[in-house]
């Protein structure tokens, strides 16, 4: 029978013909005395060329189904040769690749390598079979790891004990061993049993204050775990080593966490700080423009100043003279005077005559000195120099200003340098104890303003120390200091301030920026 193409032919027993009734009285059959009785004949040669057809086309079939194997065969011959010859190239292609790469020297080098390598391994795990052949030394164990070390091995004995006695029971046995270690070791109460779990609290604090050593609180853990594991007999449990090195990557995580932590809340107080640095430089840069602009214009009344005071000059010298010639006219008229008293009465007139006659040459020369013309010309030098006094006045008050400007510009710059610098400590962890304390120092002095003052009072003291400011700024400044106060509420305090002339406010750009009064030139 064929299944298909691939399967062995199985040759099936061929059923005989059916011969009909007919045939089967040709059929010779045996009697009783040997010999056989023949039916006819042509019925028996017609059945055999019947089973040789069949034969034949049996036969026929196995040919070609032969046939058609011999030619899968072939096919599959000639694959095999492909592939081999496919696969001779690629191992020749390799091999050129390898004699190519590398010699026998080379390998002979990774294996000396490999062999010294294999030494050094082996001095490791020896040296670290040695040490765990040690007595661990819990005094050299960091404290904040042997808590963790300790409630981990204390835990993990009661779970044990939960699974033979239950939870009420083993807690009495707890309190029983807990009981007896305290009479004859000190140090027990580090050891918390509360609900059902051991917490060990307080011996880093403890050890570093040398109120206990650590080799008490390792005794009394030693003690502790004996009388617990003695309710446990079959308990087996890790090395207090391996405890302690799962103890120390637990603290490492646990310090990881709160580093991660700490690093956040520095980040957010830098850009805090940065923000408010930022505002400050924008402050800093308007100031600086001001002040440039008032230099520029001191440079451009130098000039003035000078002639001015040439001016002065002259004029002092002409009030000078005047001045003189006064005075020699008061001594003229005084001894006038000294010589009538003193002189009879019948020379009064003379003497009147005379000083007359001295009045009018007097007058004679103070005409032949000077006339009308020029004196009005004094006078009106004289109003021009008490203007000019006048403006140099001002000018010497805006440089008196300009100068404590310029005080201010200086302790604003350092107080940029000073934040500066807090910023960068701020960005060193090792710094955060530091900046907490400054950050405490700053909120208390905030504090003492806000309770010793007013708004307004603390409007004129942040306007005094940062300057130019804008609404918005001023209210972060002043909620930054532990004050709350609202936008409506600072802007109404603005107002009053404003038209109490305490304040003054002015564009620049699209923002609104306040300043003080004395501060407007700077």
């Amino acid at each position: 029978m064929v299944n298909n193409e691939n399967d062995i032919i199985i040759p099936e027993e061929v059923p005989g013909p059916e011969v009909d009734d007919d045939v089967r009285e040709c059929i010779p059959v045996p009697d009783g005395t040997g010999n056989e009785t023949t039916g006819d004949c042509e019925t028996m040669d017609g059945s055999q060329d019947l089973r040789l057809s069949i034969h034949d086309i049996y036969f026929s079939g196995l040919e070609e189904k032969y046939l058609e194997l011999e030619a899968k065969f072939a096919e599959l011959h000639e694959k095999v040769n492909v592939d081999l010859d496919e696969q001779s190239e690629d191992i020749s292609s390799i091999k050129g690749e390898l004699s190519a790469r590398s010699g026998l020297s080379e390998f002979k080098q990774l294996r000396r390598d490999f062999d010294v390598f294999s030494k050094r391994l082996r001095r490791v795990v020896k040296a670290e079979d040695s040490i765990n052949a040690e007595v661990l030394d819990a005094a050299k164990v960091p404290p904040d790891v042997l808590e963790i070390t300790y409630a981990k091995t204390l835990n993990d004995l009661y779970n044990a004990m939960l699974n033979i006695f239950g939870d009420r029971e083993s807690t009495d046995i707890v309190e029983n061993a807990r009981d007896k270690v305290r009479n004859f070791s000190a140090g027990v109460d580090f050891f918390n049993f509360e609900n059902g779990i051991f917490r060990v609290k307080g011996l880093s604090d403890a050890t570093s204050s040398k109120l206990v050593s650590v080799k008490q609180i390792h005794e009394t853990y030693v003690e502790l775990f004996k009388l617990l594991l003695q309710h446990v007999p079959n308990y087996s449990s890790q090395d207090f080593r391996s405890f302690v090195e799962t103890g120390s990557r637990e603290y490492t995580v646990e310090k990881v966490v709160s580093h991660e932590r700490s690093i956040d809340c520095i980040w957010s107080e830098i850009n805090k700080a940065t923000s408010e640095l930022t505002d400050l430089t924008e402050n800093v840069k308007f100031i600086a423009e001001l002040q440039n602009t008032q230099l520029d214009d001191i440079k451009s009344n130098s000039t003035n100043i000078d002639e001015i005071n040439d001016q002065i000059q002259d004029i002092a010298k002409a009030i000078n003279l005047h001045t003189k010639a006064l005075k020699k006219l008061n001594n003229t008229l005084a001894s006038a005077l000294s010589s009538d008293r003193t002189g009879e009465h019948g020379s009064l007139h003379a003497a009147e005559t005379a000083m007359g006659m001295d009045i009018s040459c007097f007058e004679g020369w103070l005409e032949s000195k000077i006339d009308r013309s020029e004196v009005l010309q004094i006078c009106n030098s004289f109003d021009a120099y008490k203007e000019e006094i006048k403006g140099s006045l001002v000018s010497i008050q805006e440089q008196q200003q300009t100068m404590v400007s310029i005080e201010m510009l200086n302790s604003i710059q350092a107080e940029v340098v000073q934040l500066r610098e807090q910023v960068e400590n701020l960005k060193n962890p090792d710094s955060k104890a530091h900046d907490v304390s400054i950050a405490g120092e700053i909120t208390e002095d905030a504090n003492l303003e806000i309770a010793t003052g007013s708004y307004e009072e603390l409007i004129i003291g942040e306007l005094t120390s940062f300057g130019p400011v804008t609404l918005k700024q001023l209210e972060n400044q002043i909620n930054s200091r532990g004050c709350t106060i609202g936008s409506d509420e600072l802007s109404s305090i603005a107002e009053r301030m404003e038209q109490a002339q305490l304040l003054t406010s002015f564009k620049k750009g699209r923002y609104t920026y306040l300043t003080l009064k004395e501060m407007i030139n700077v």
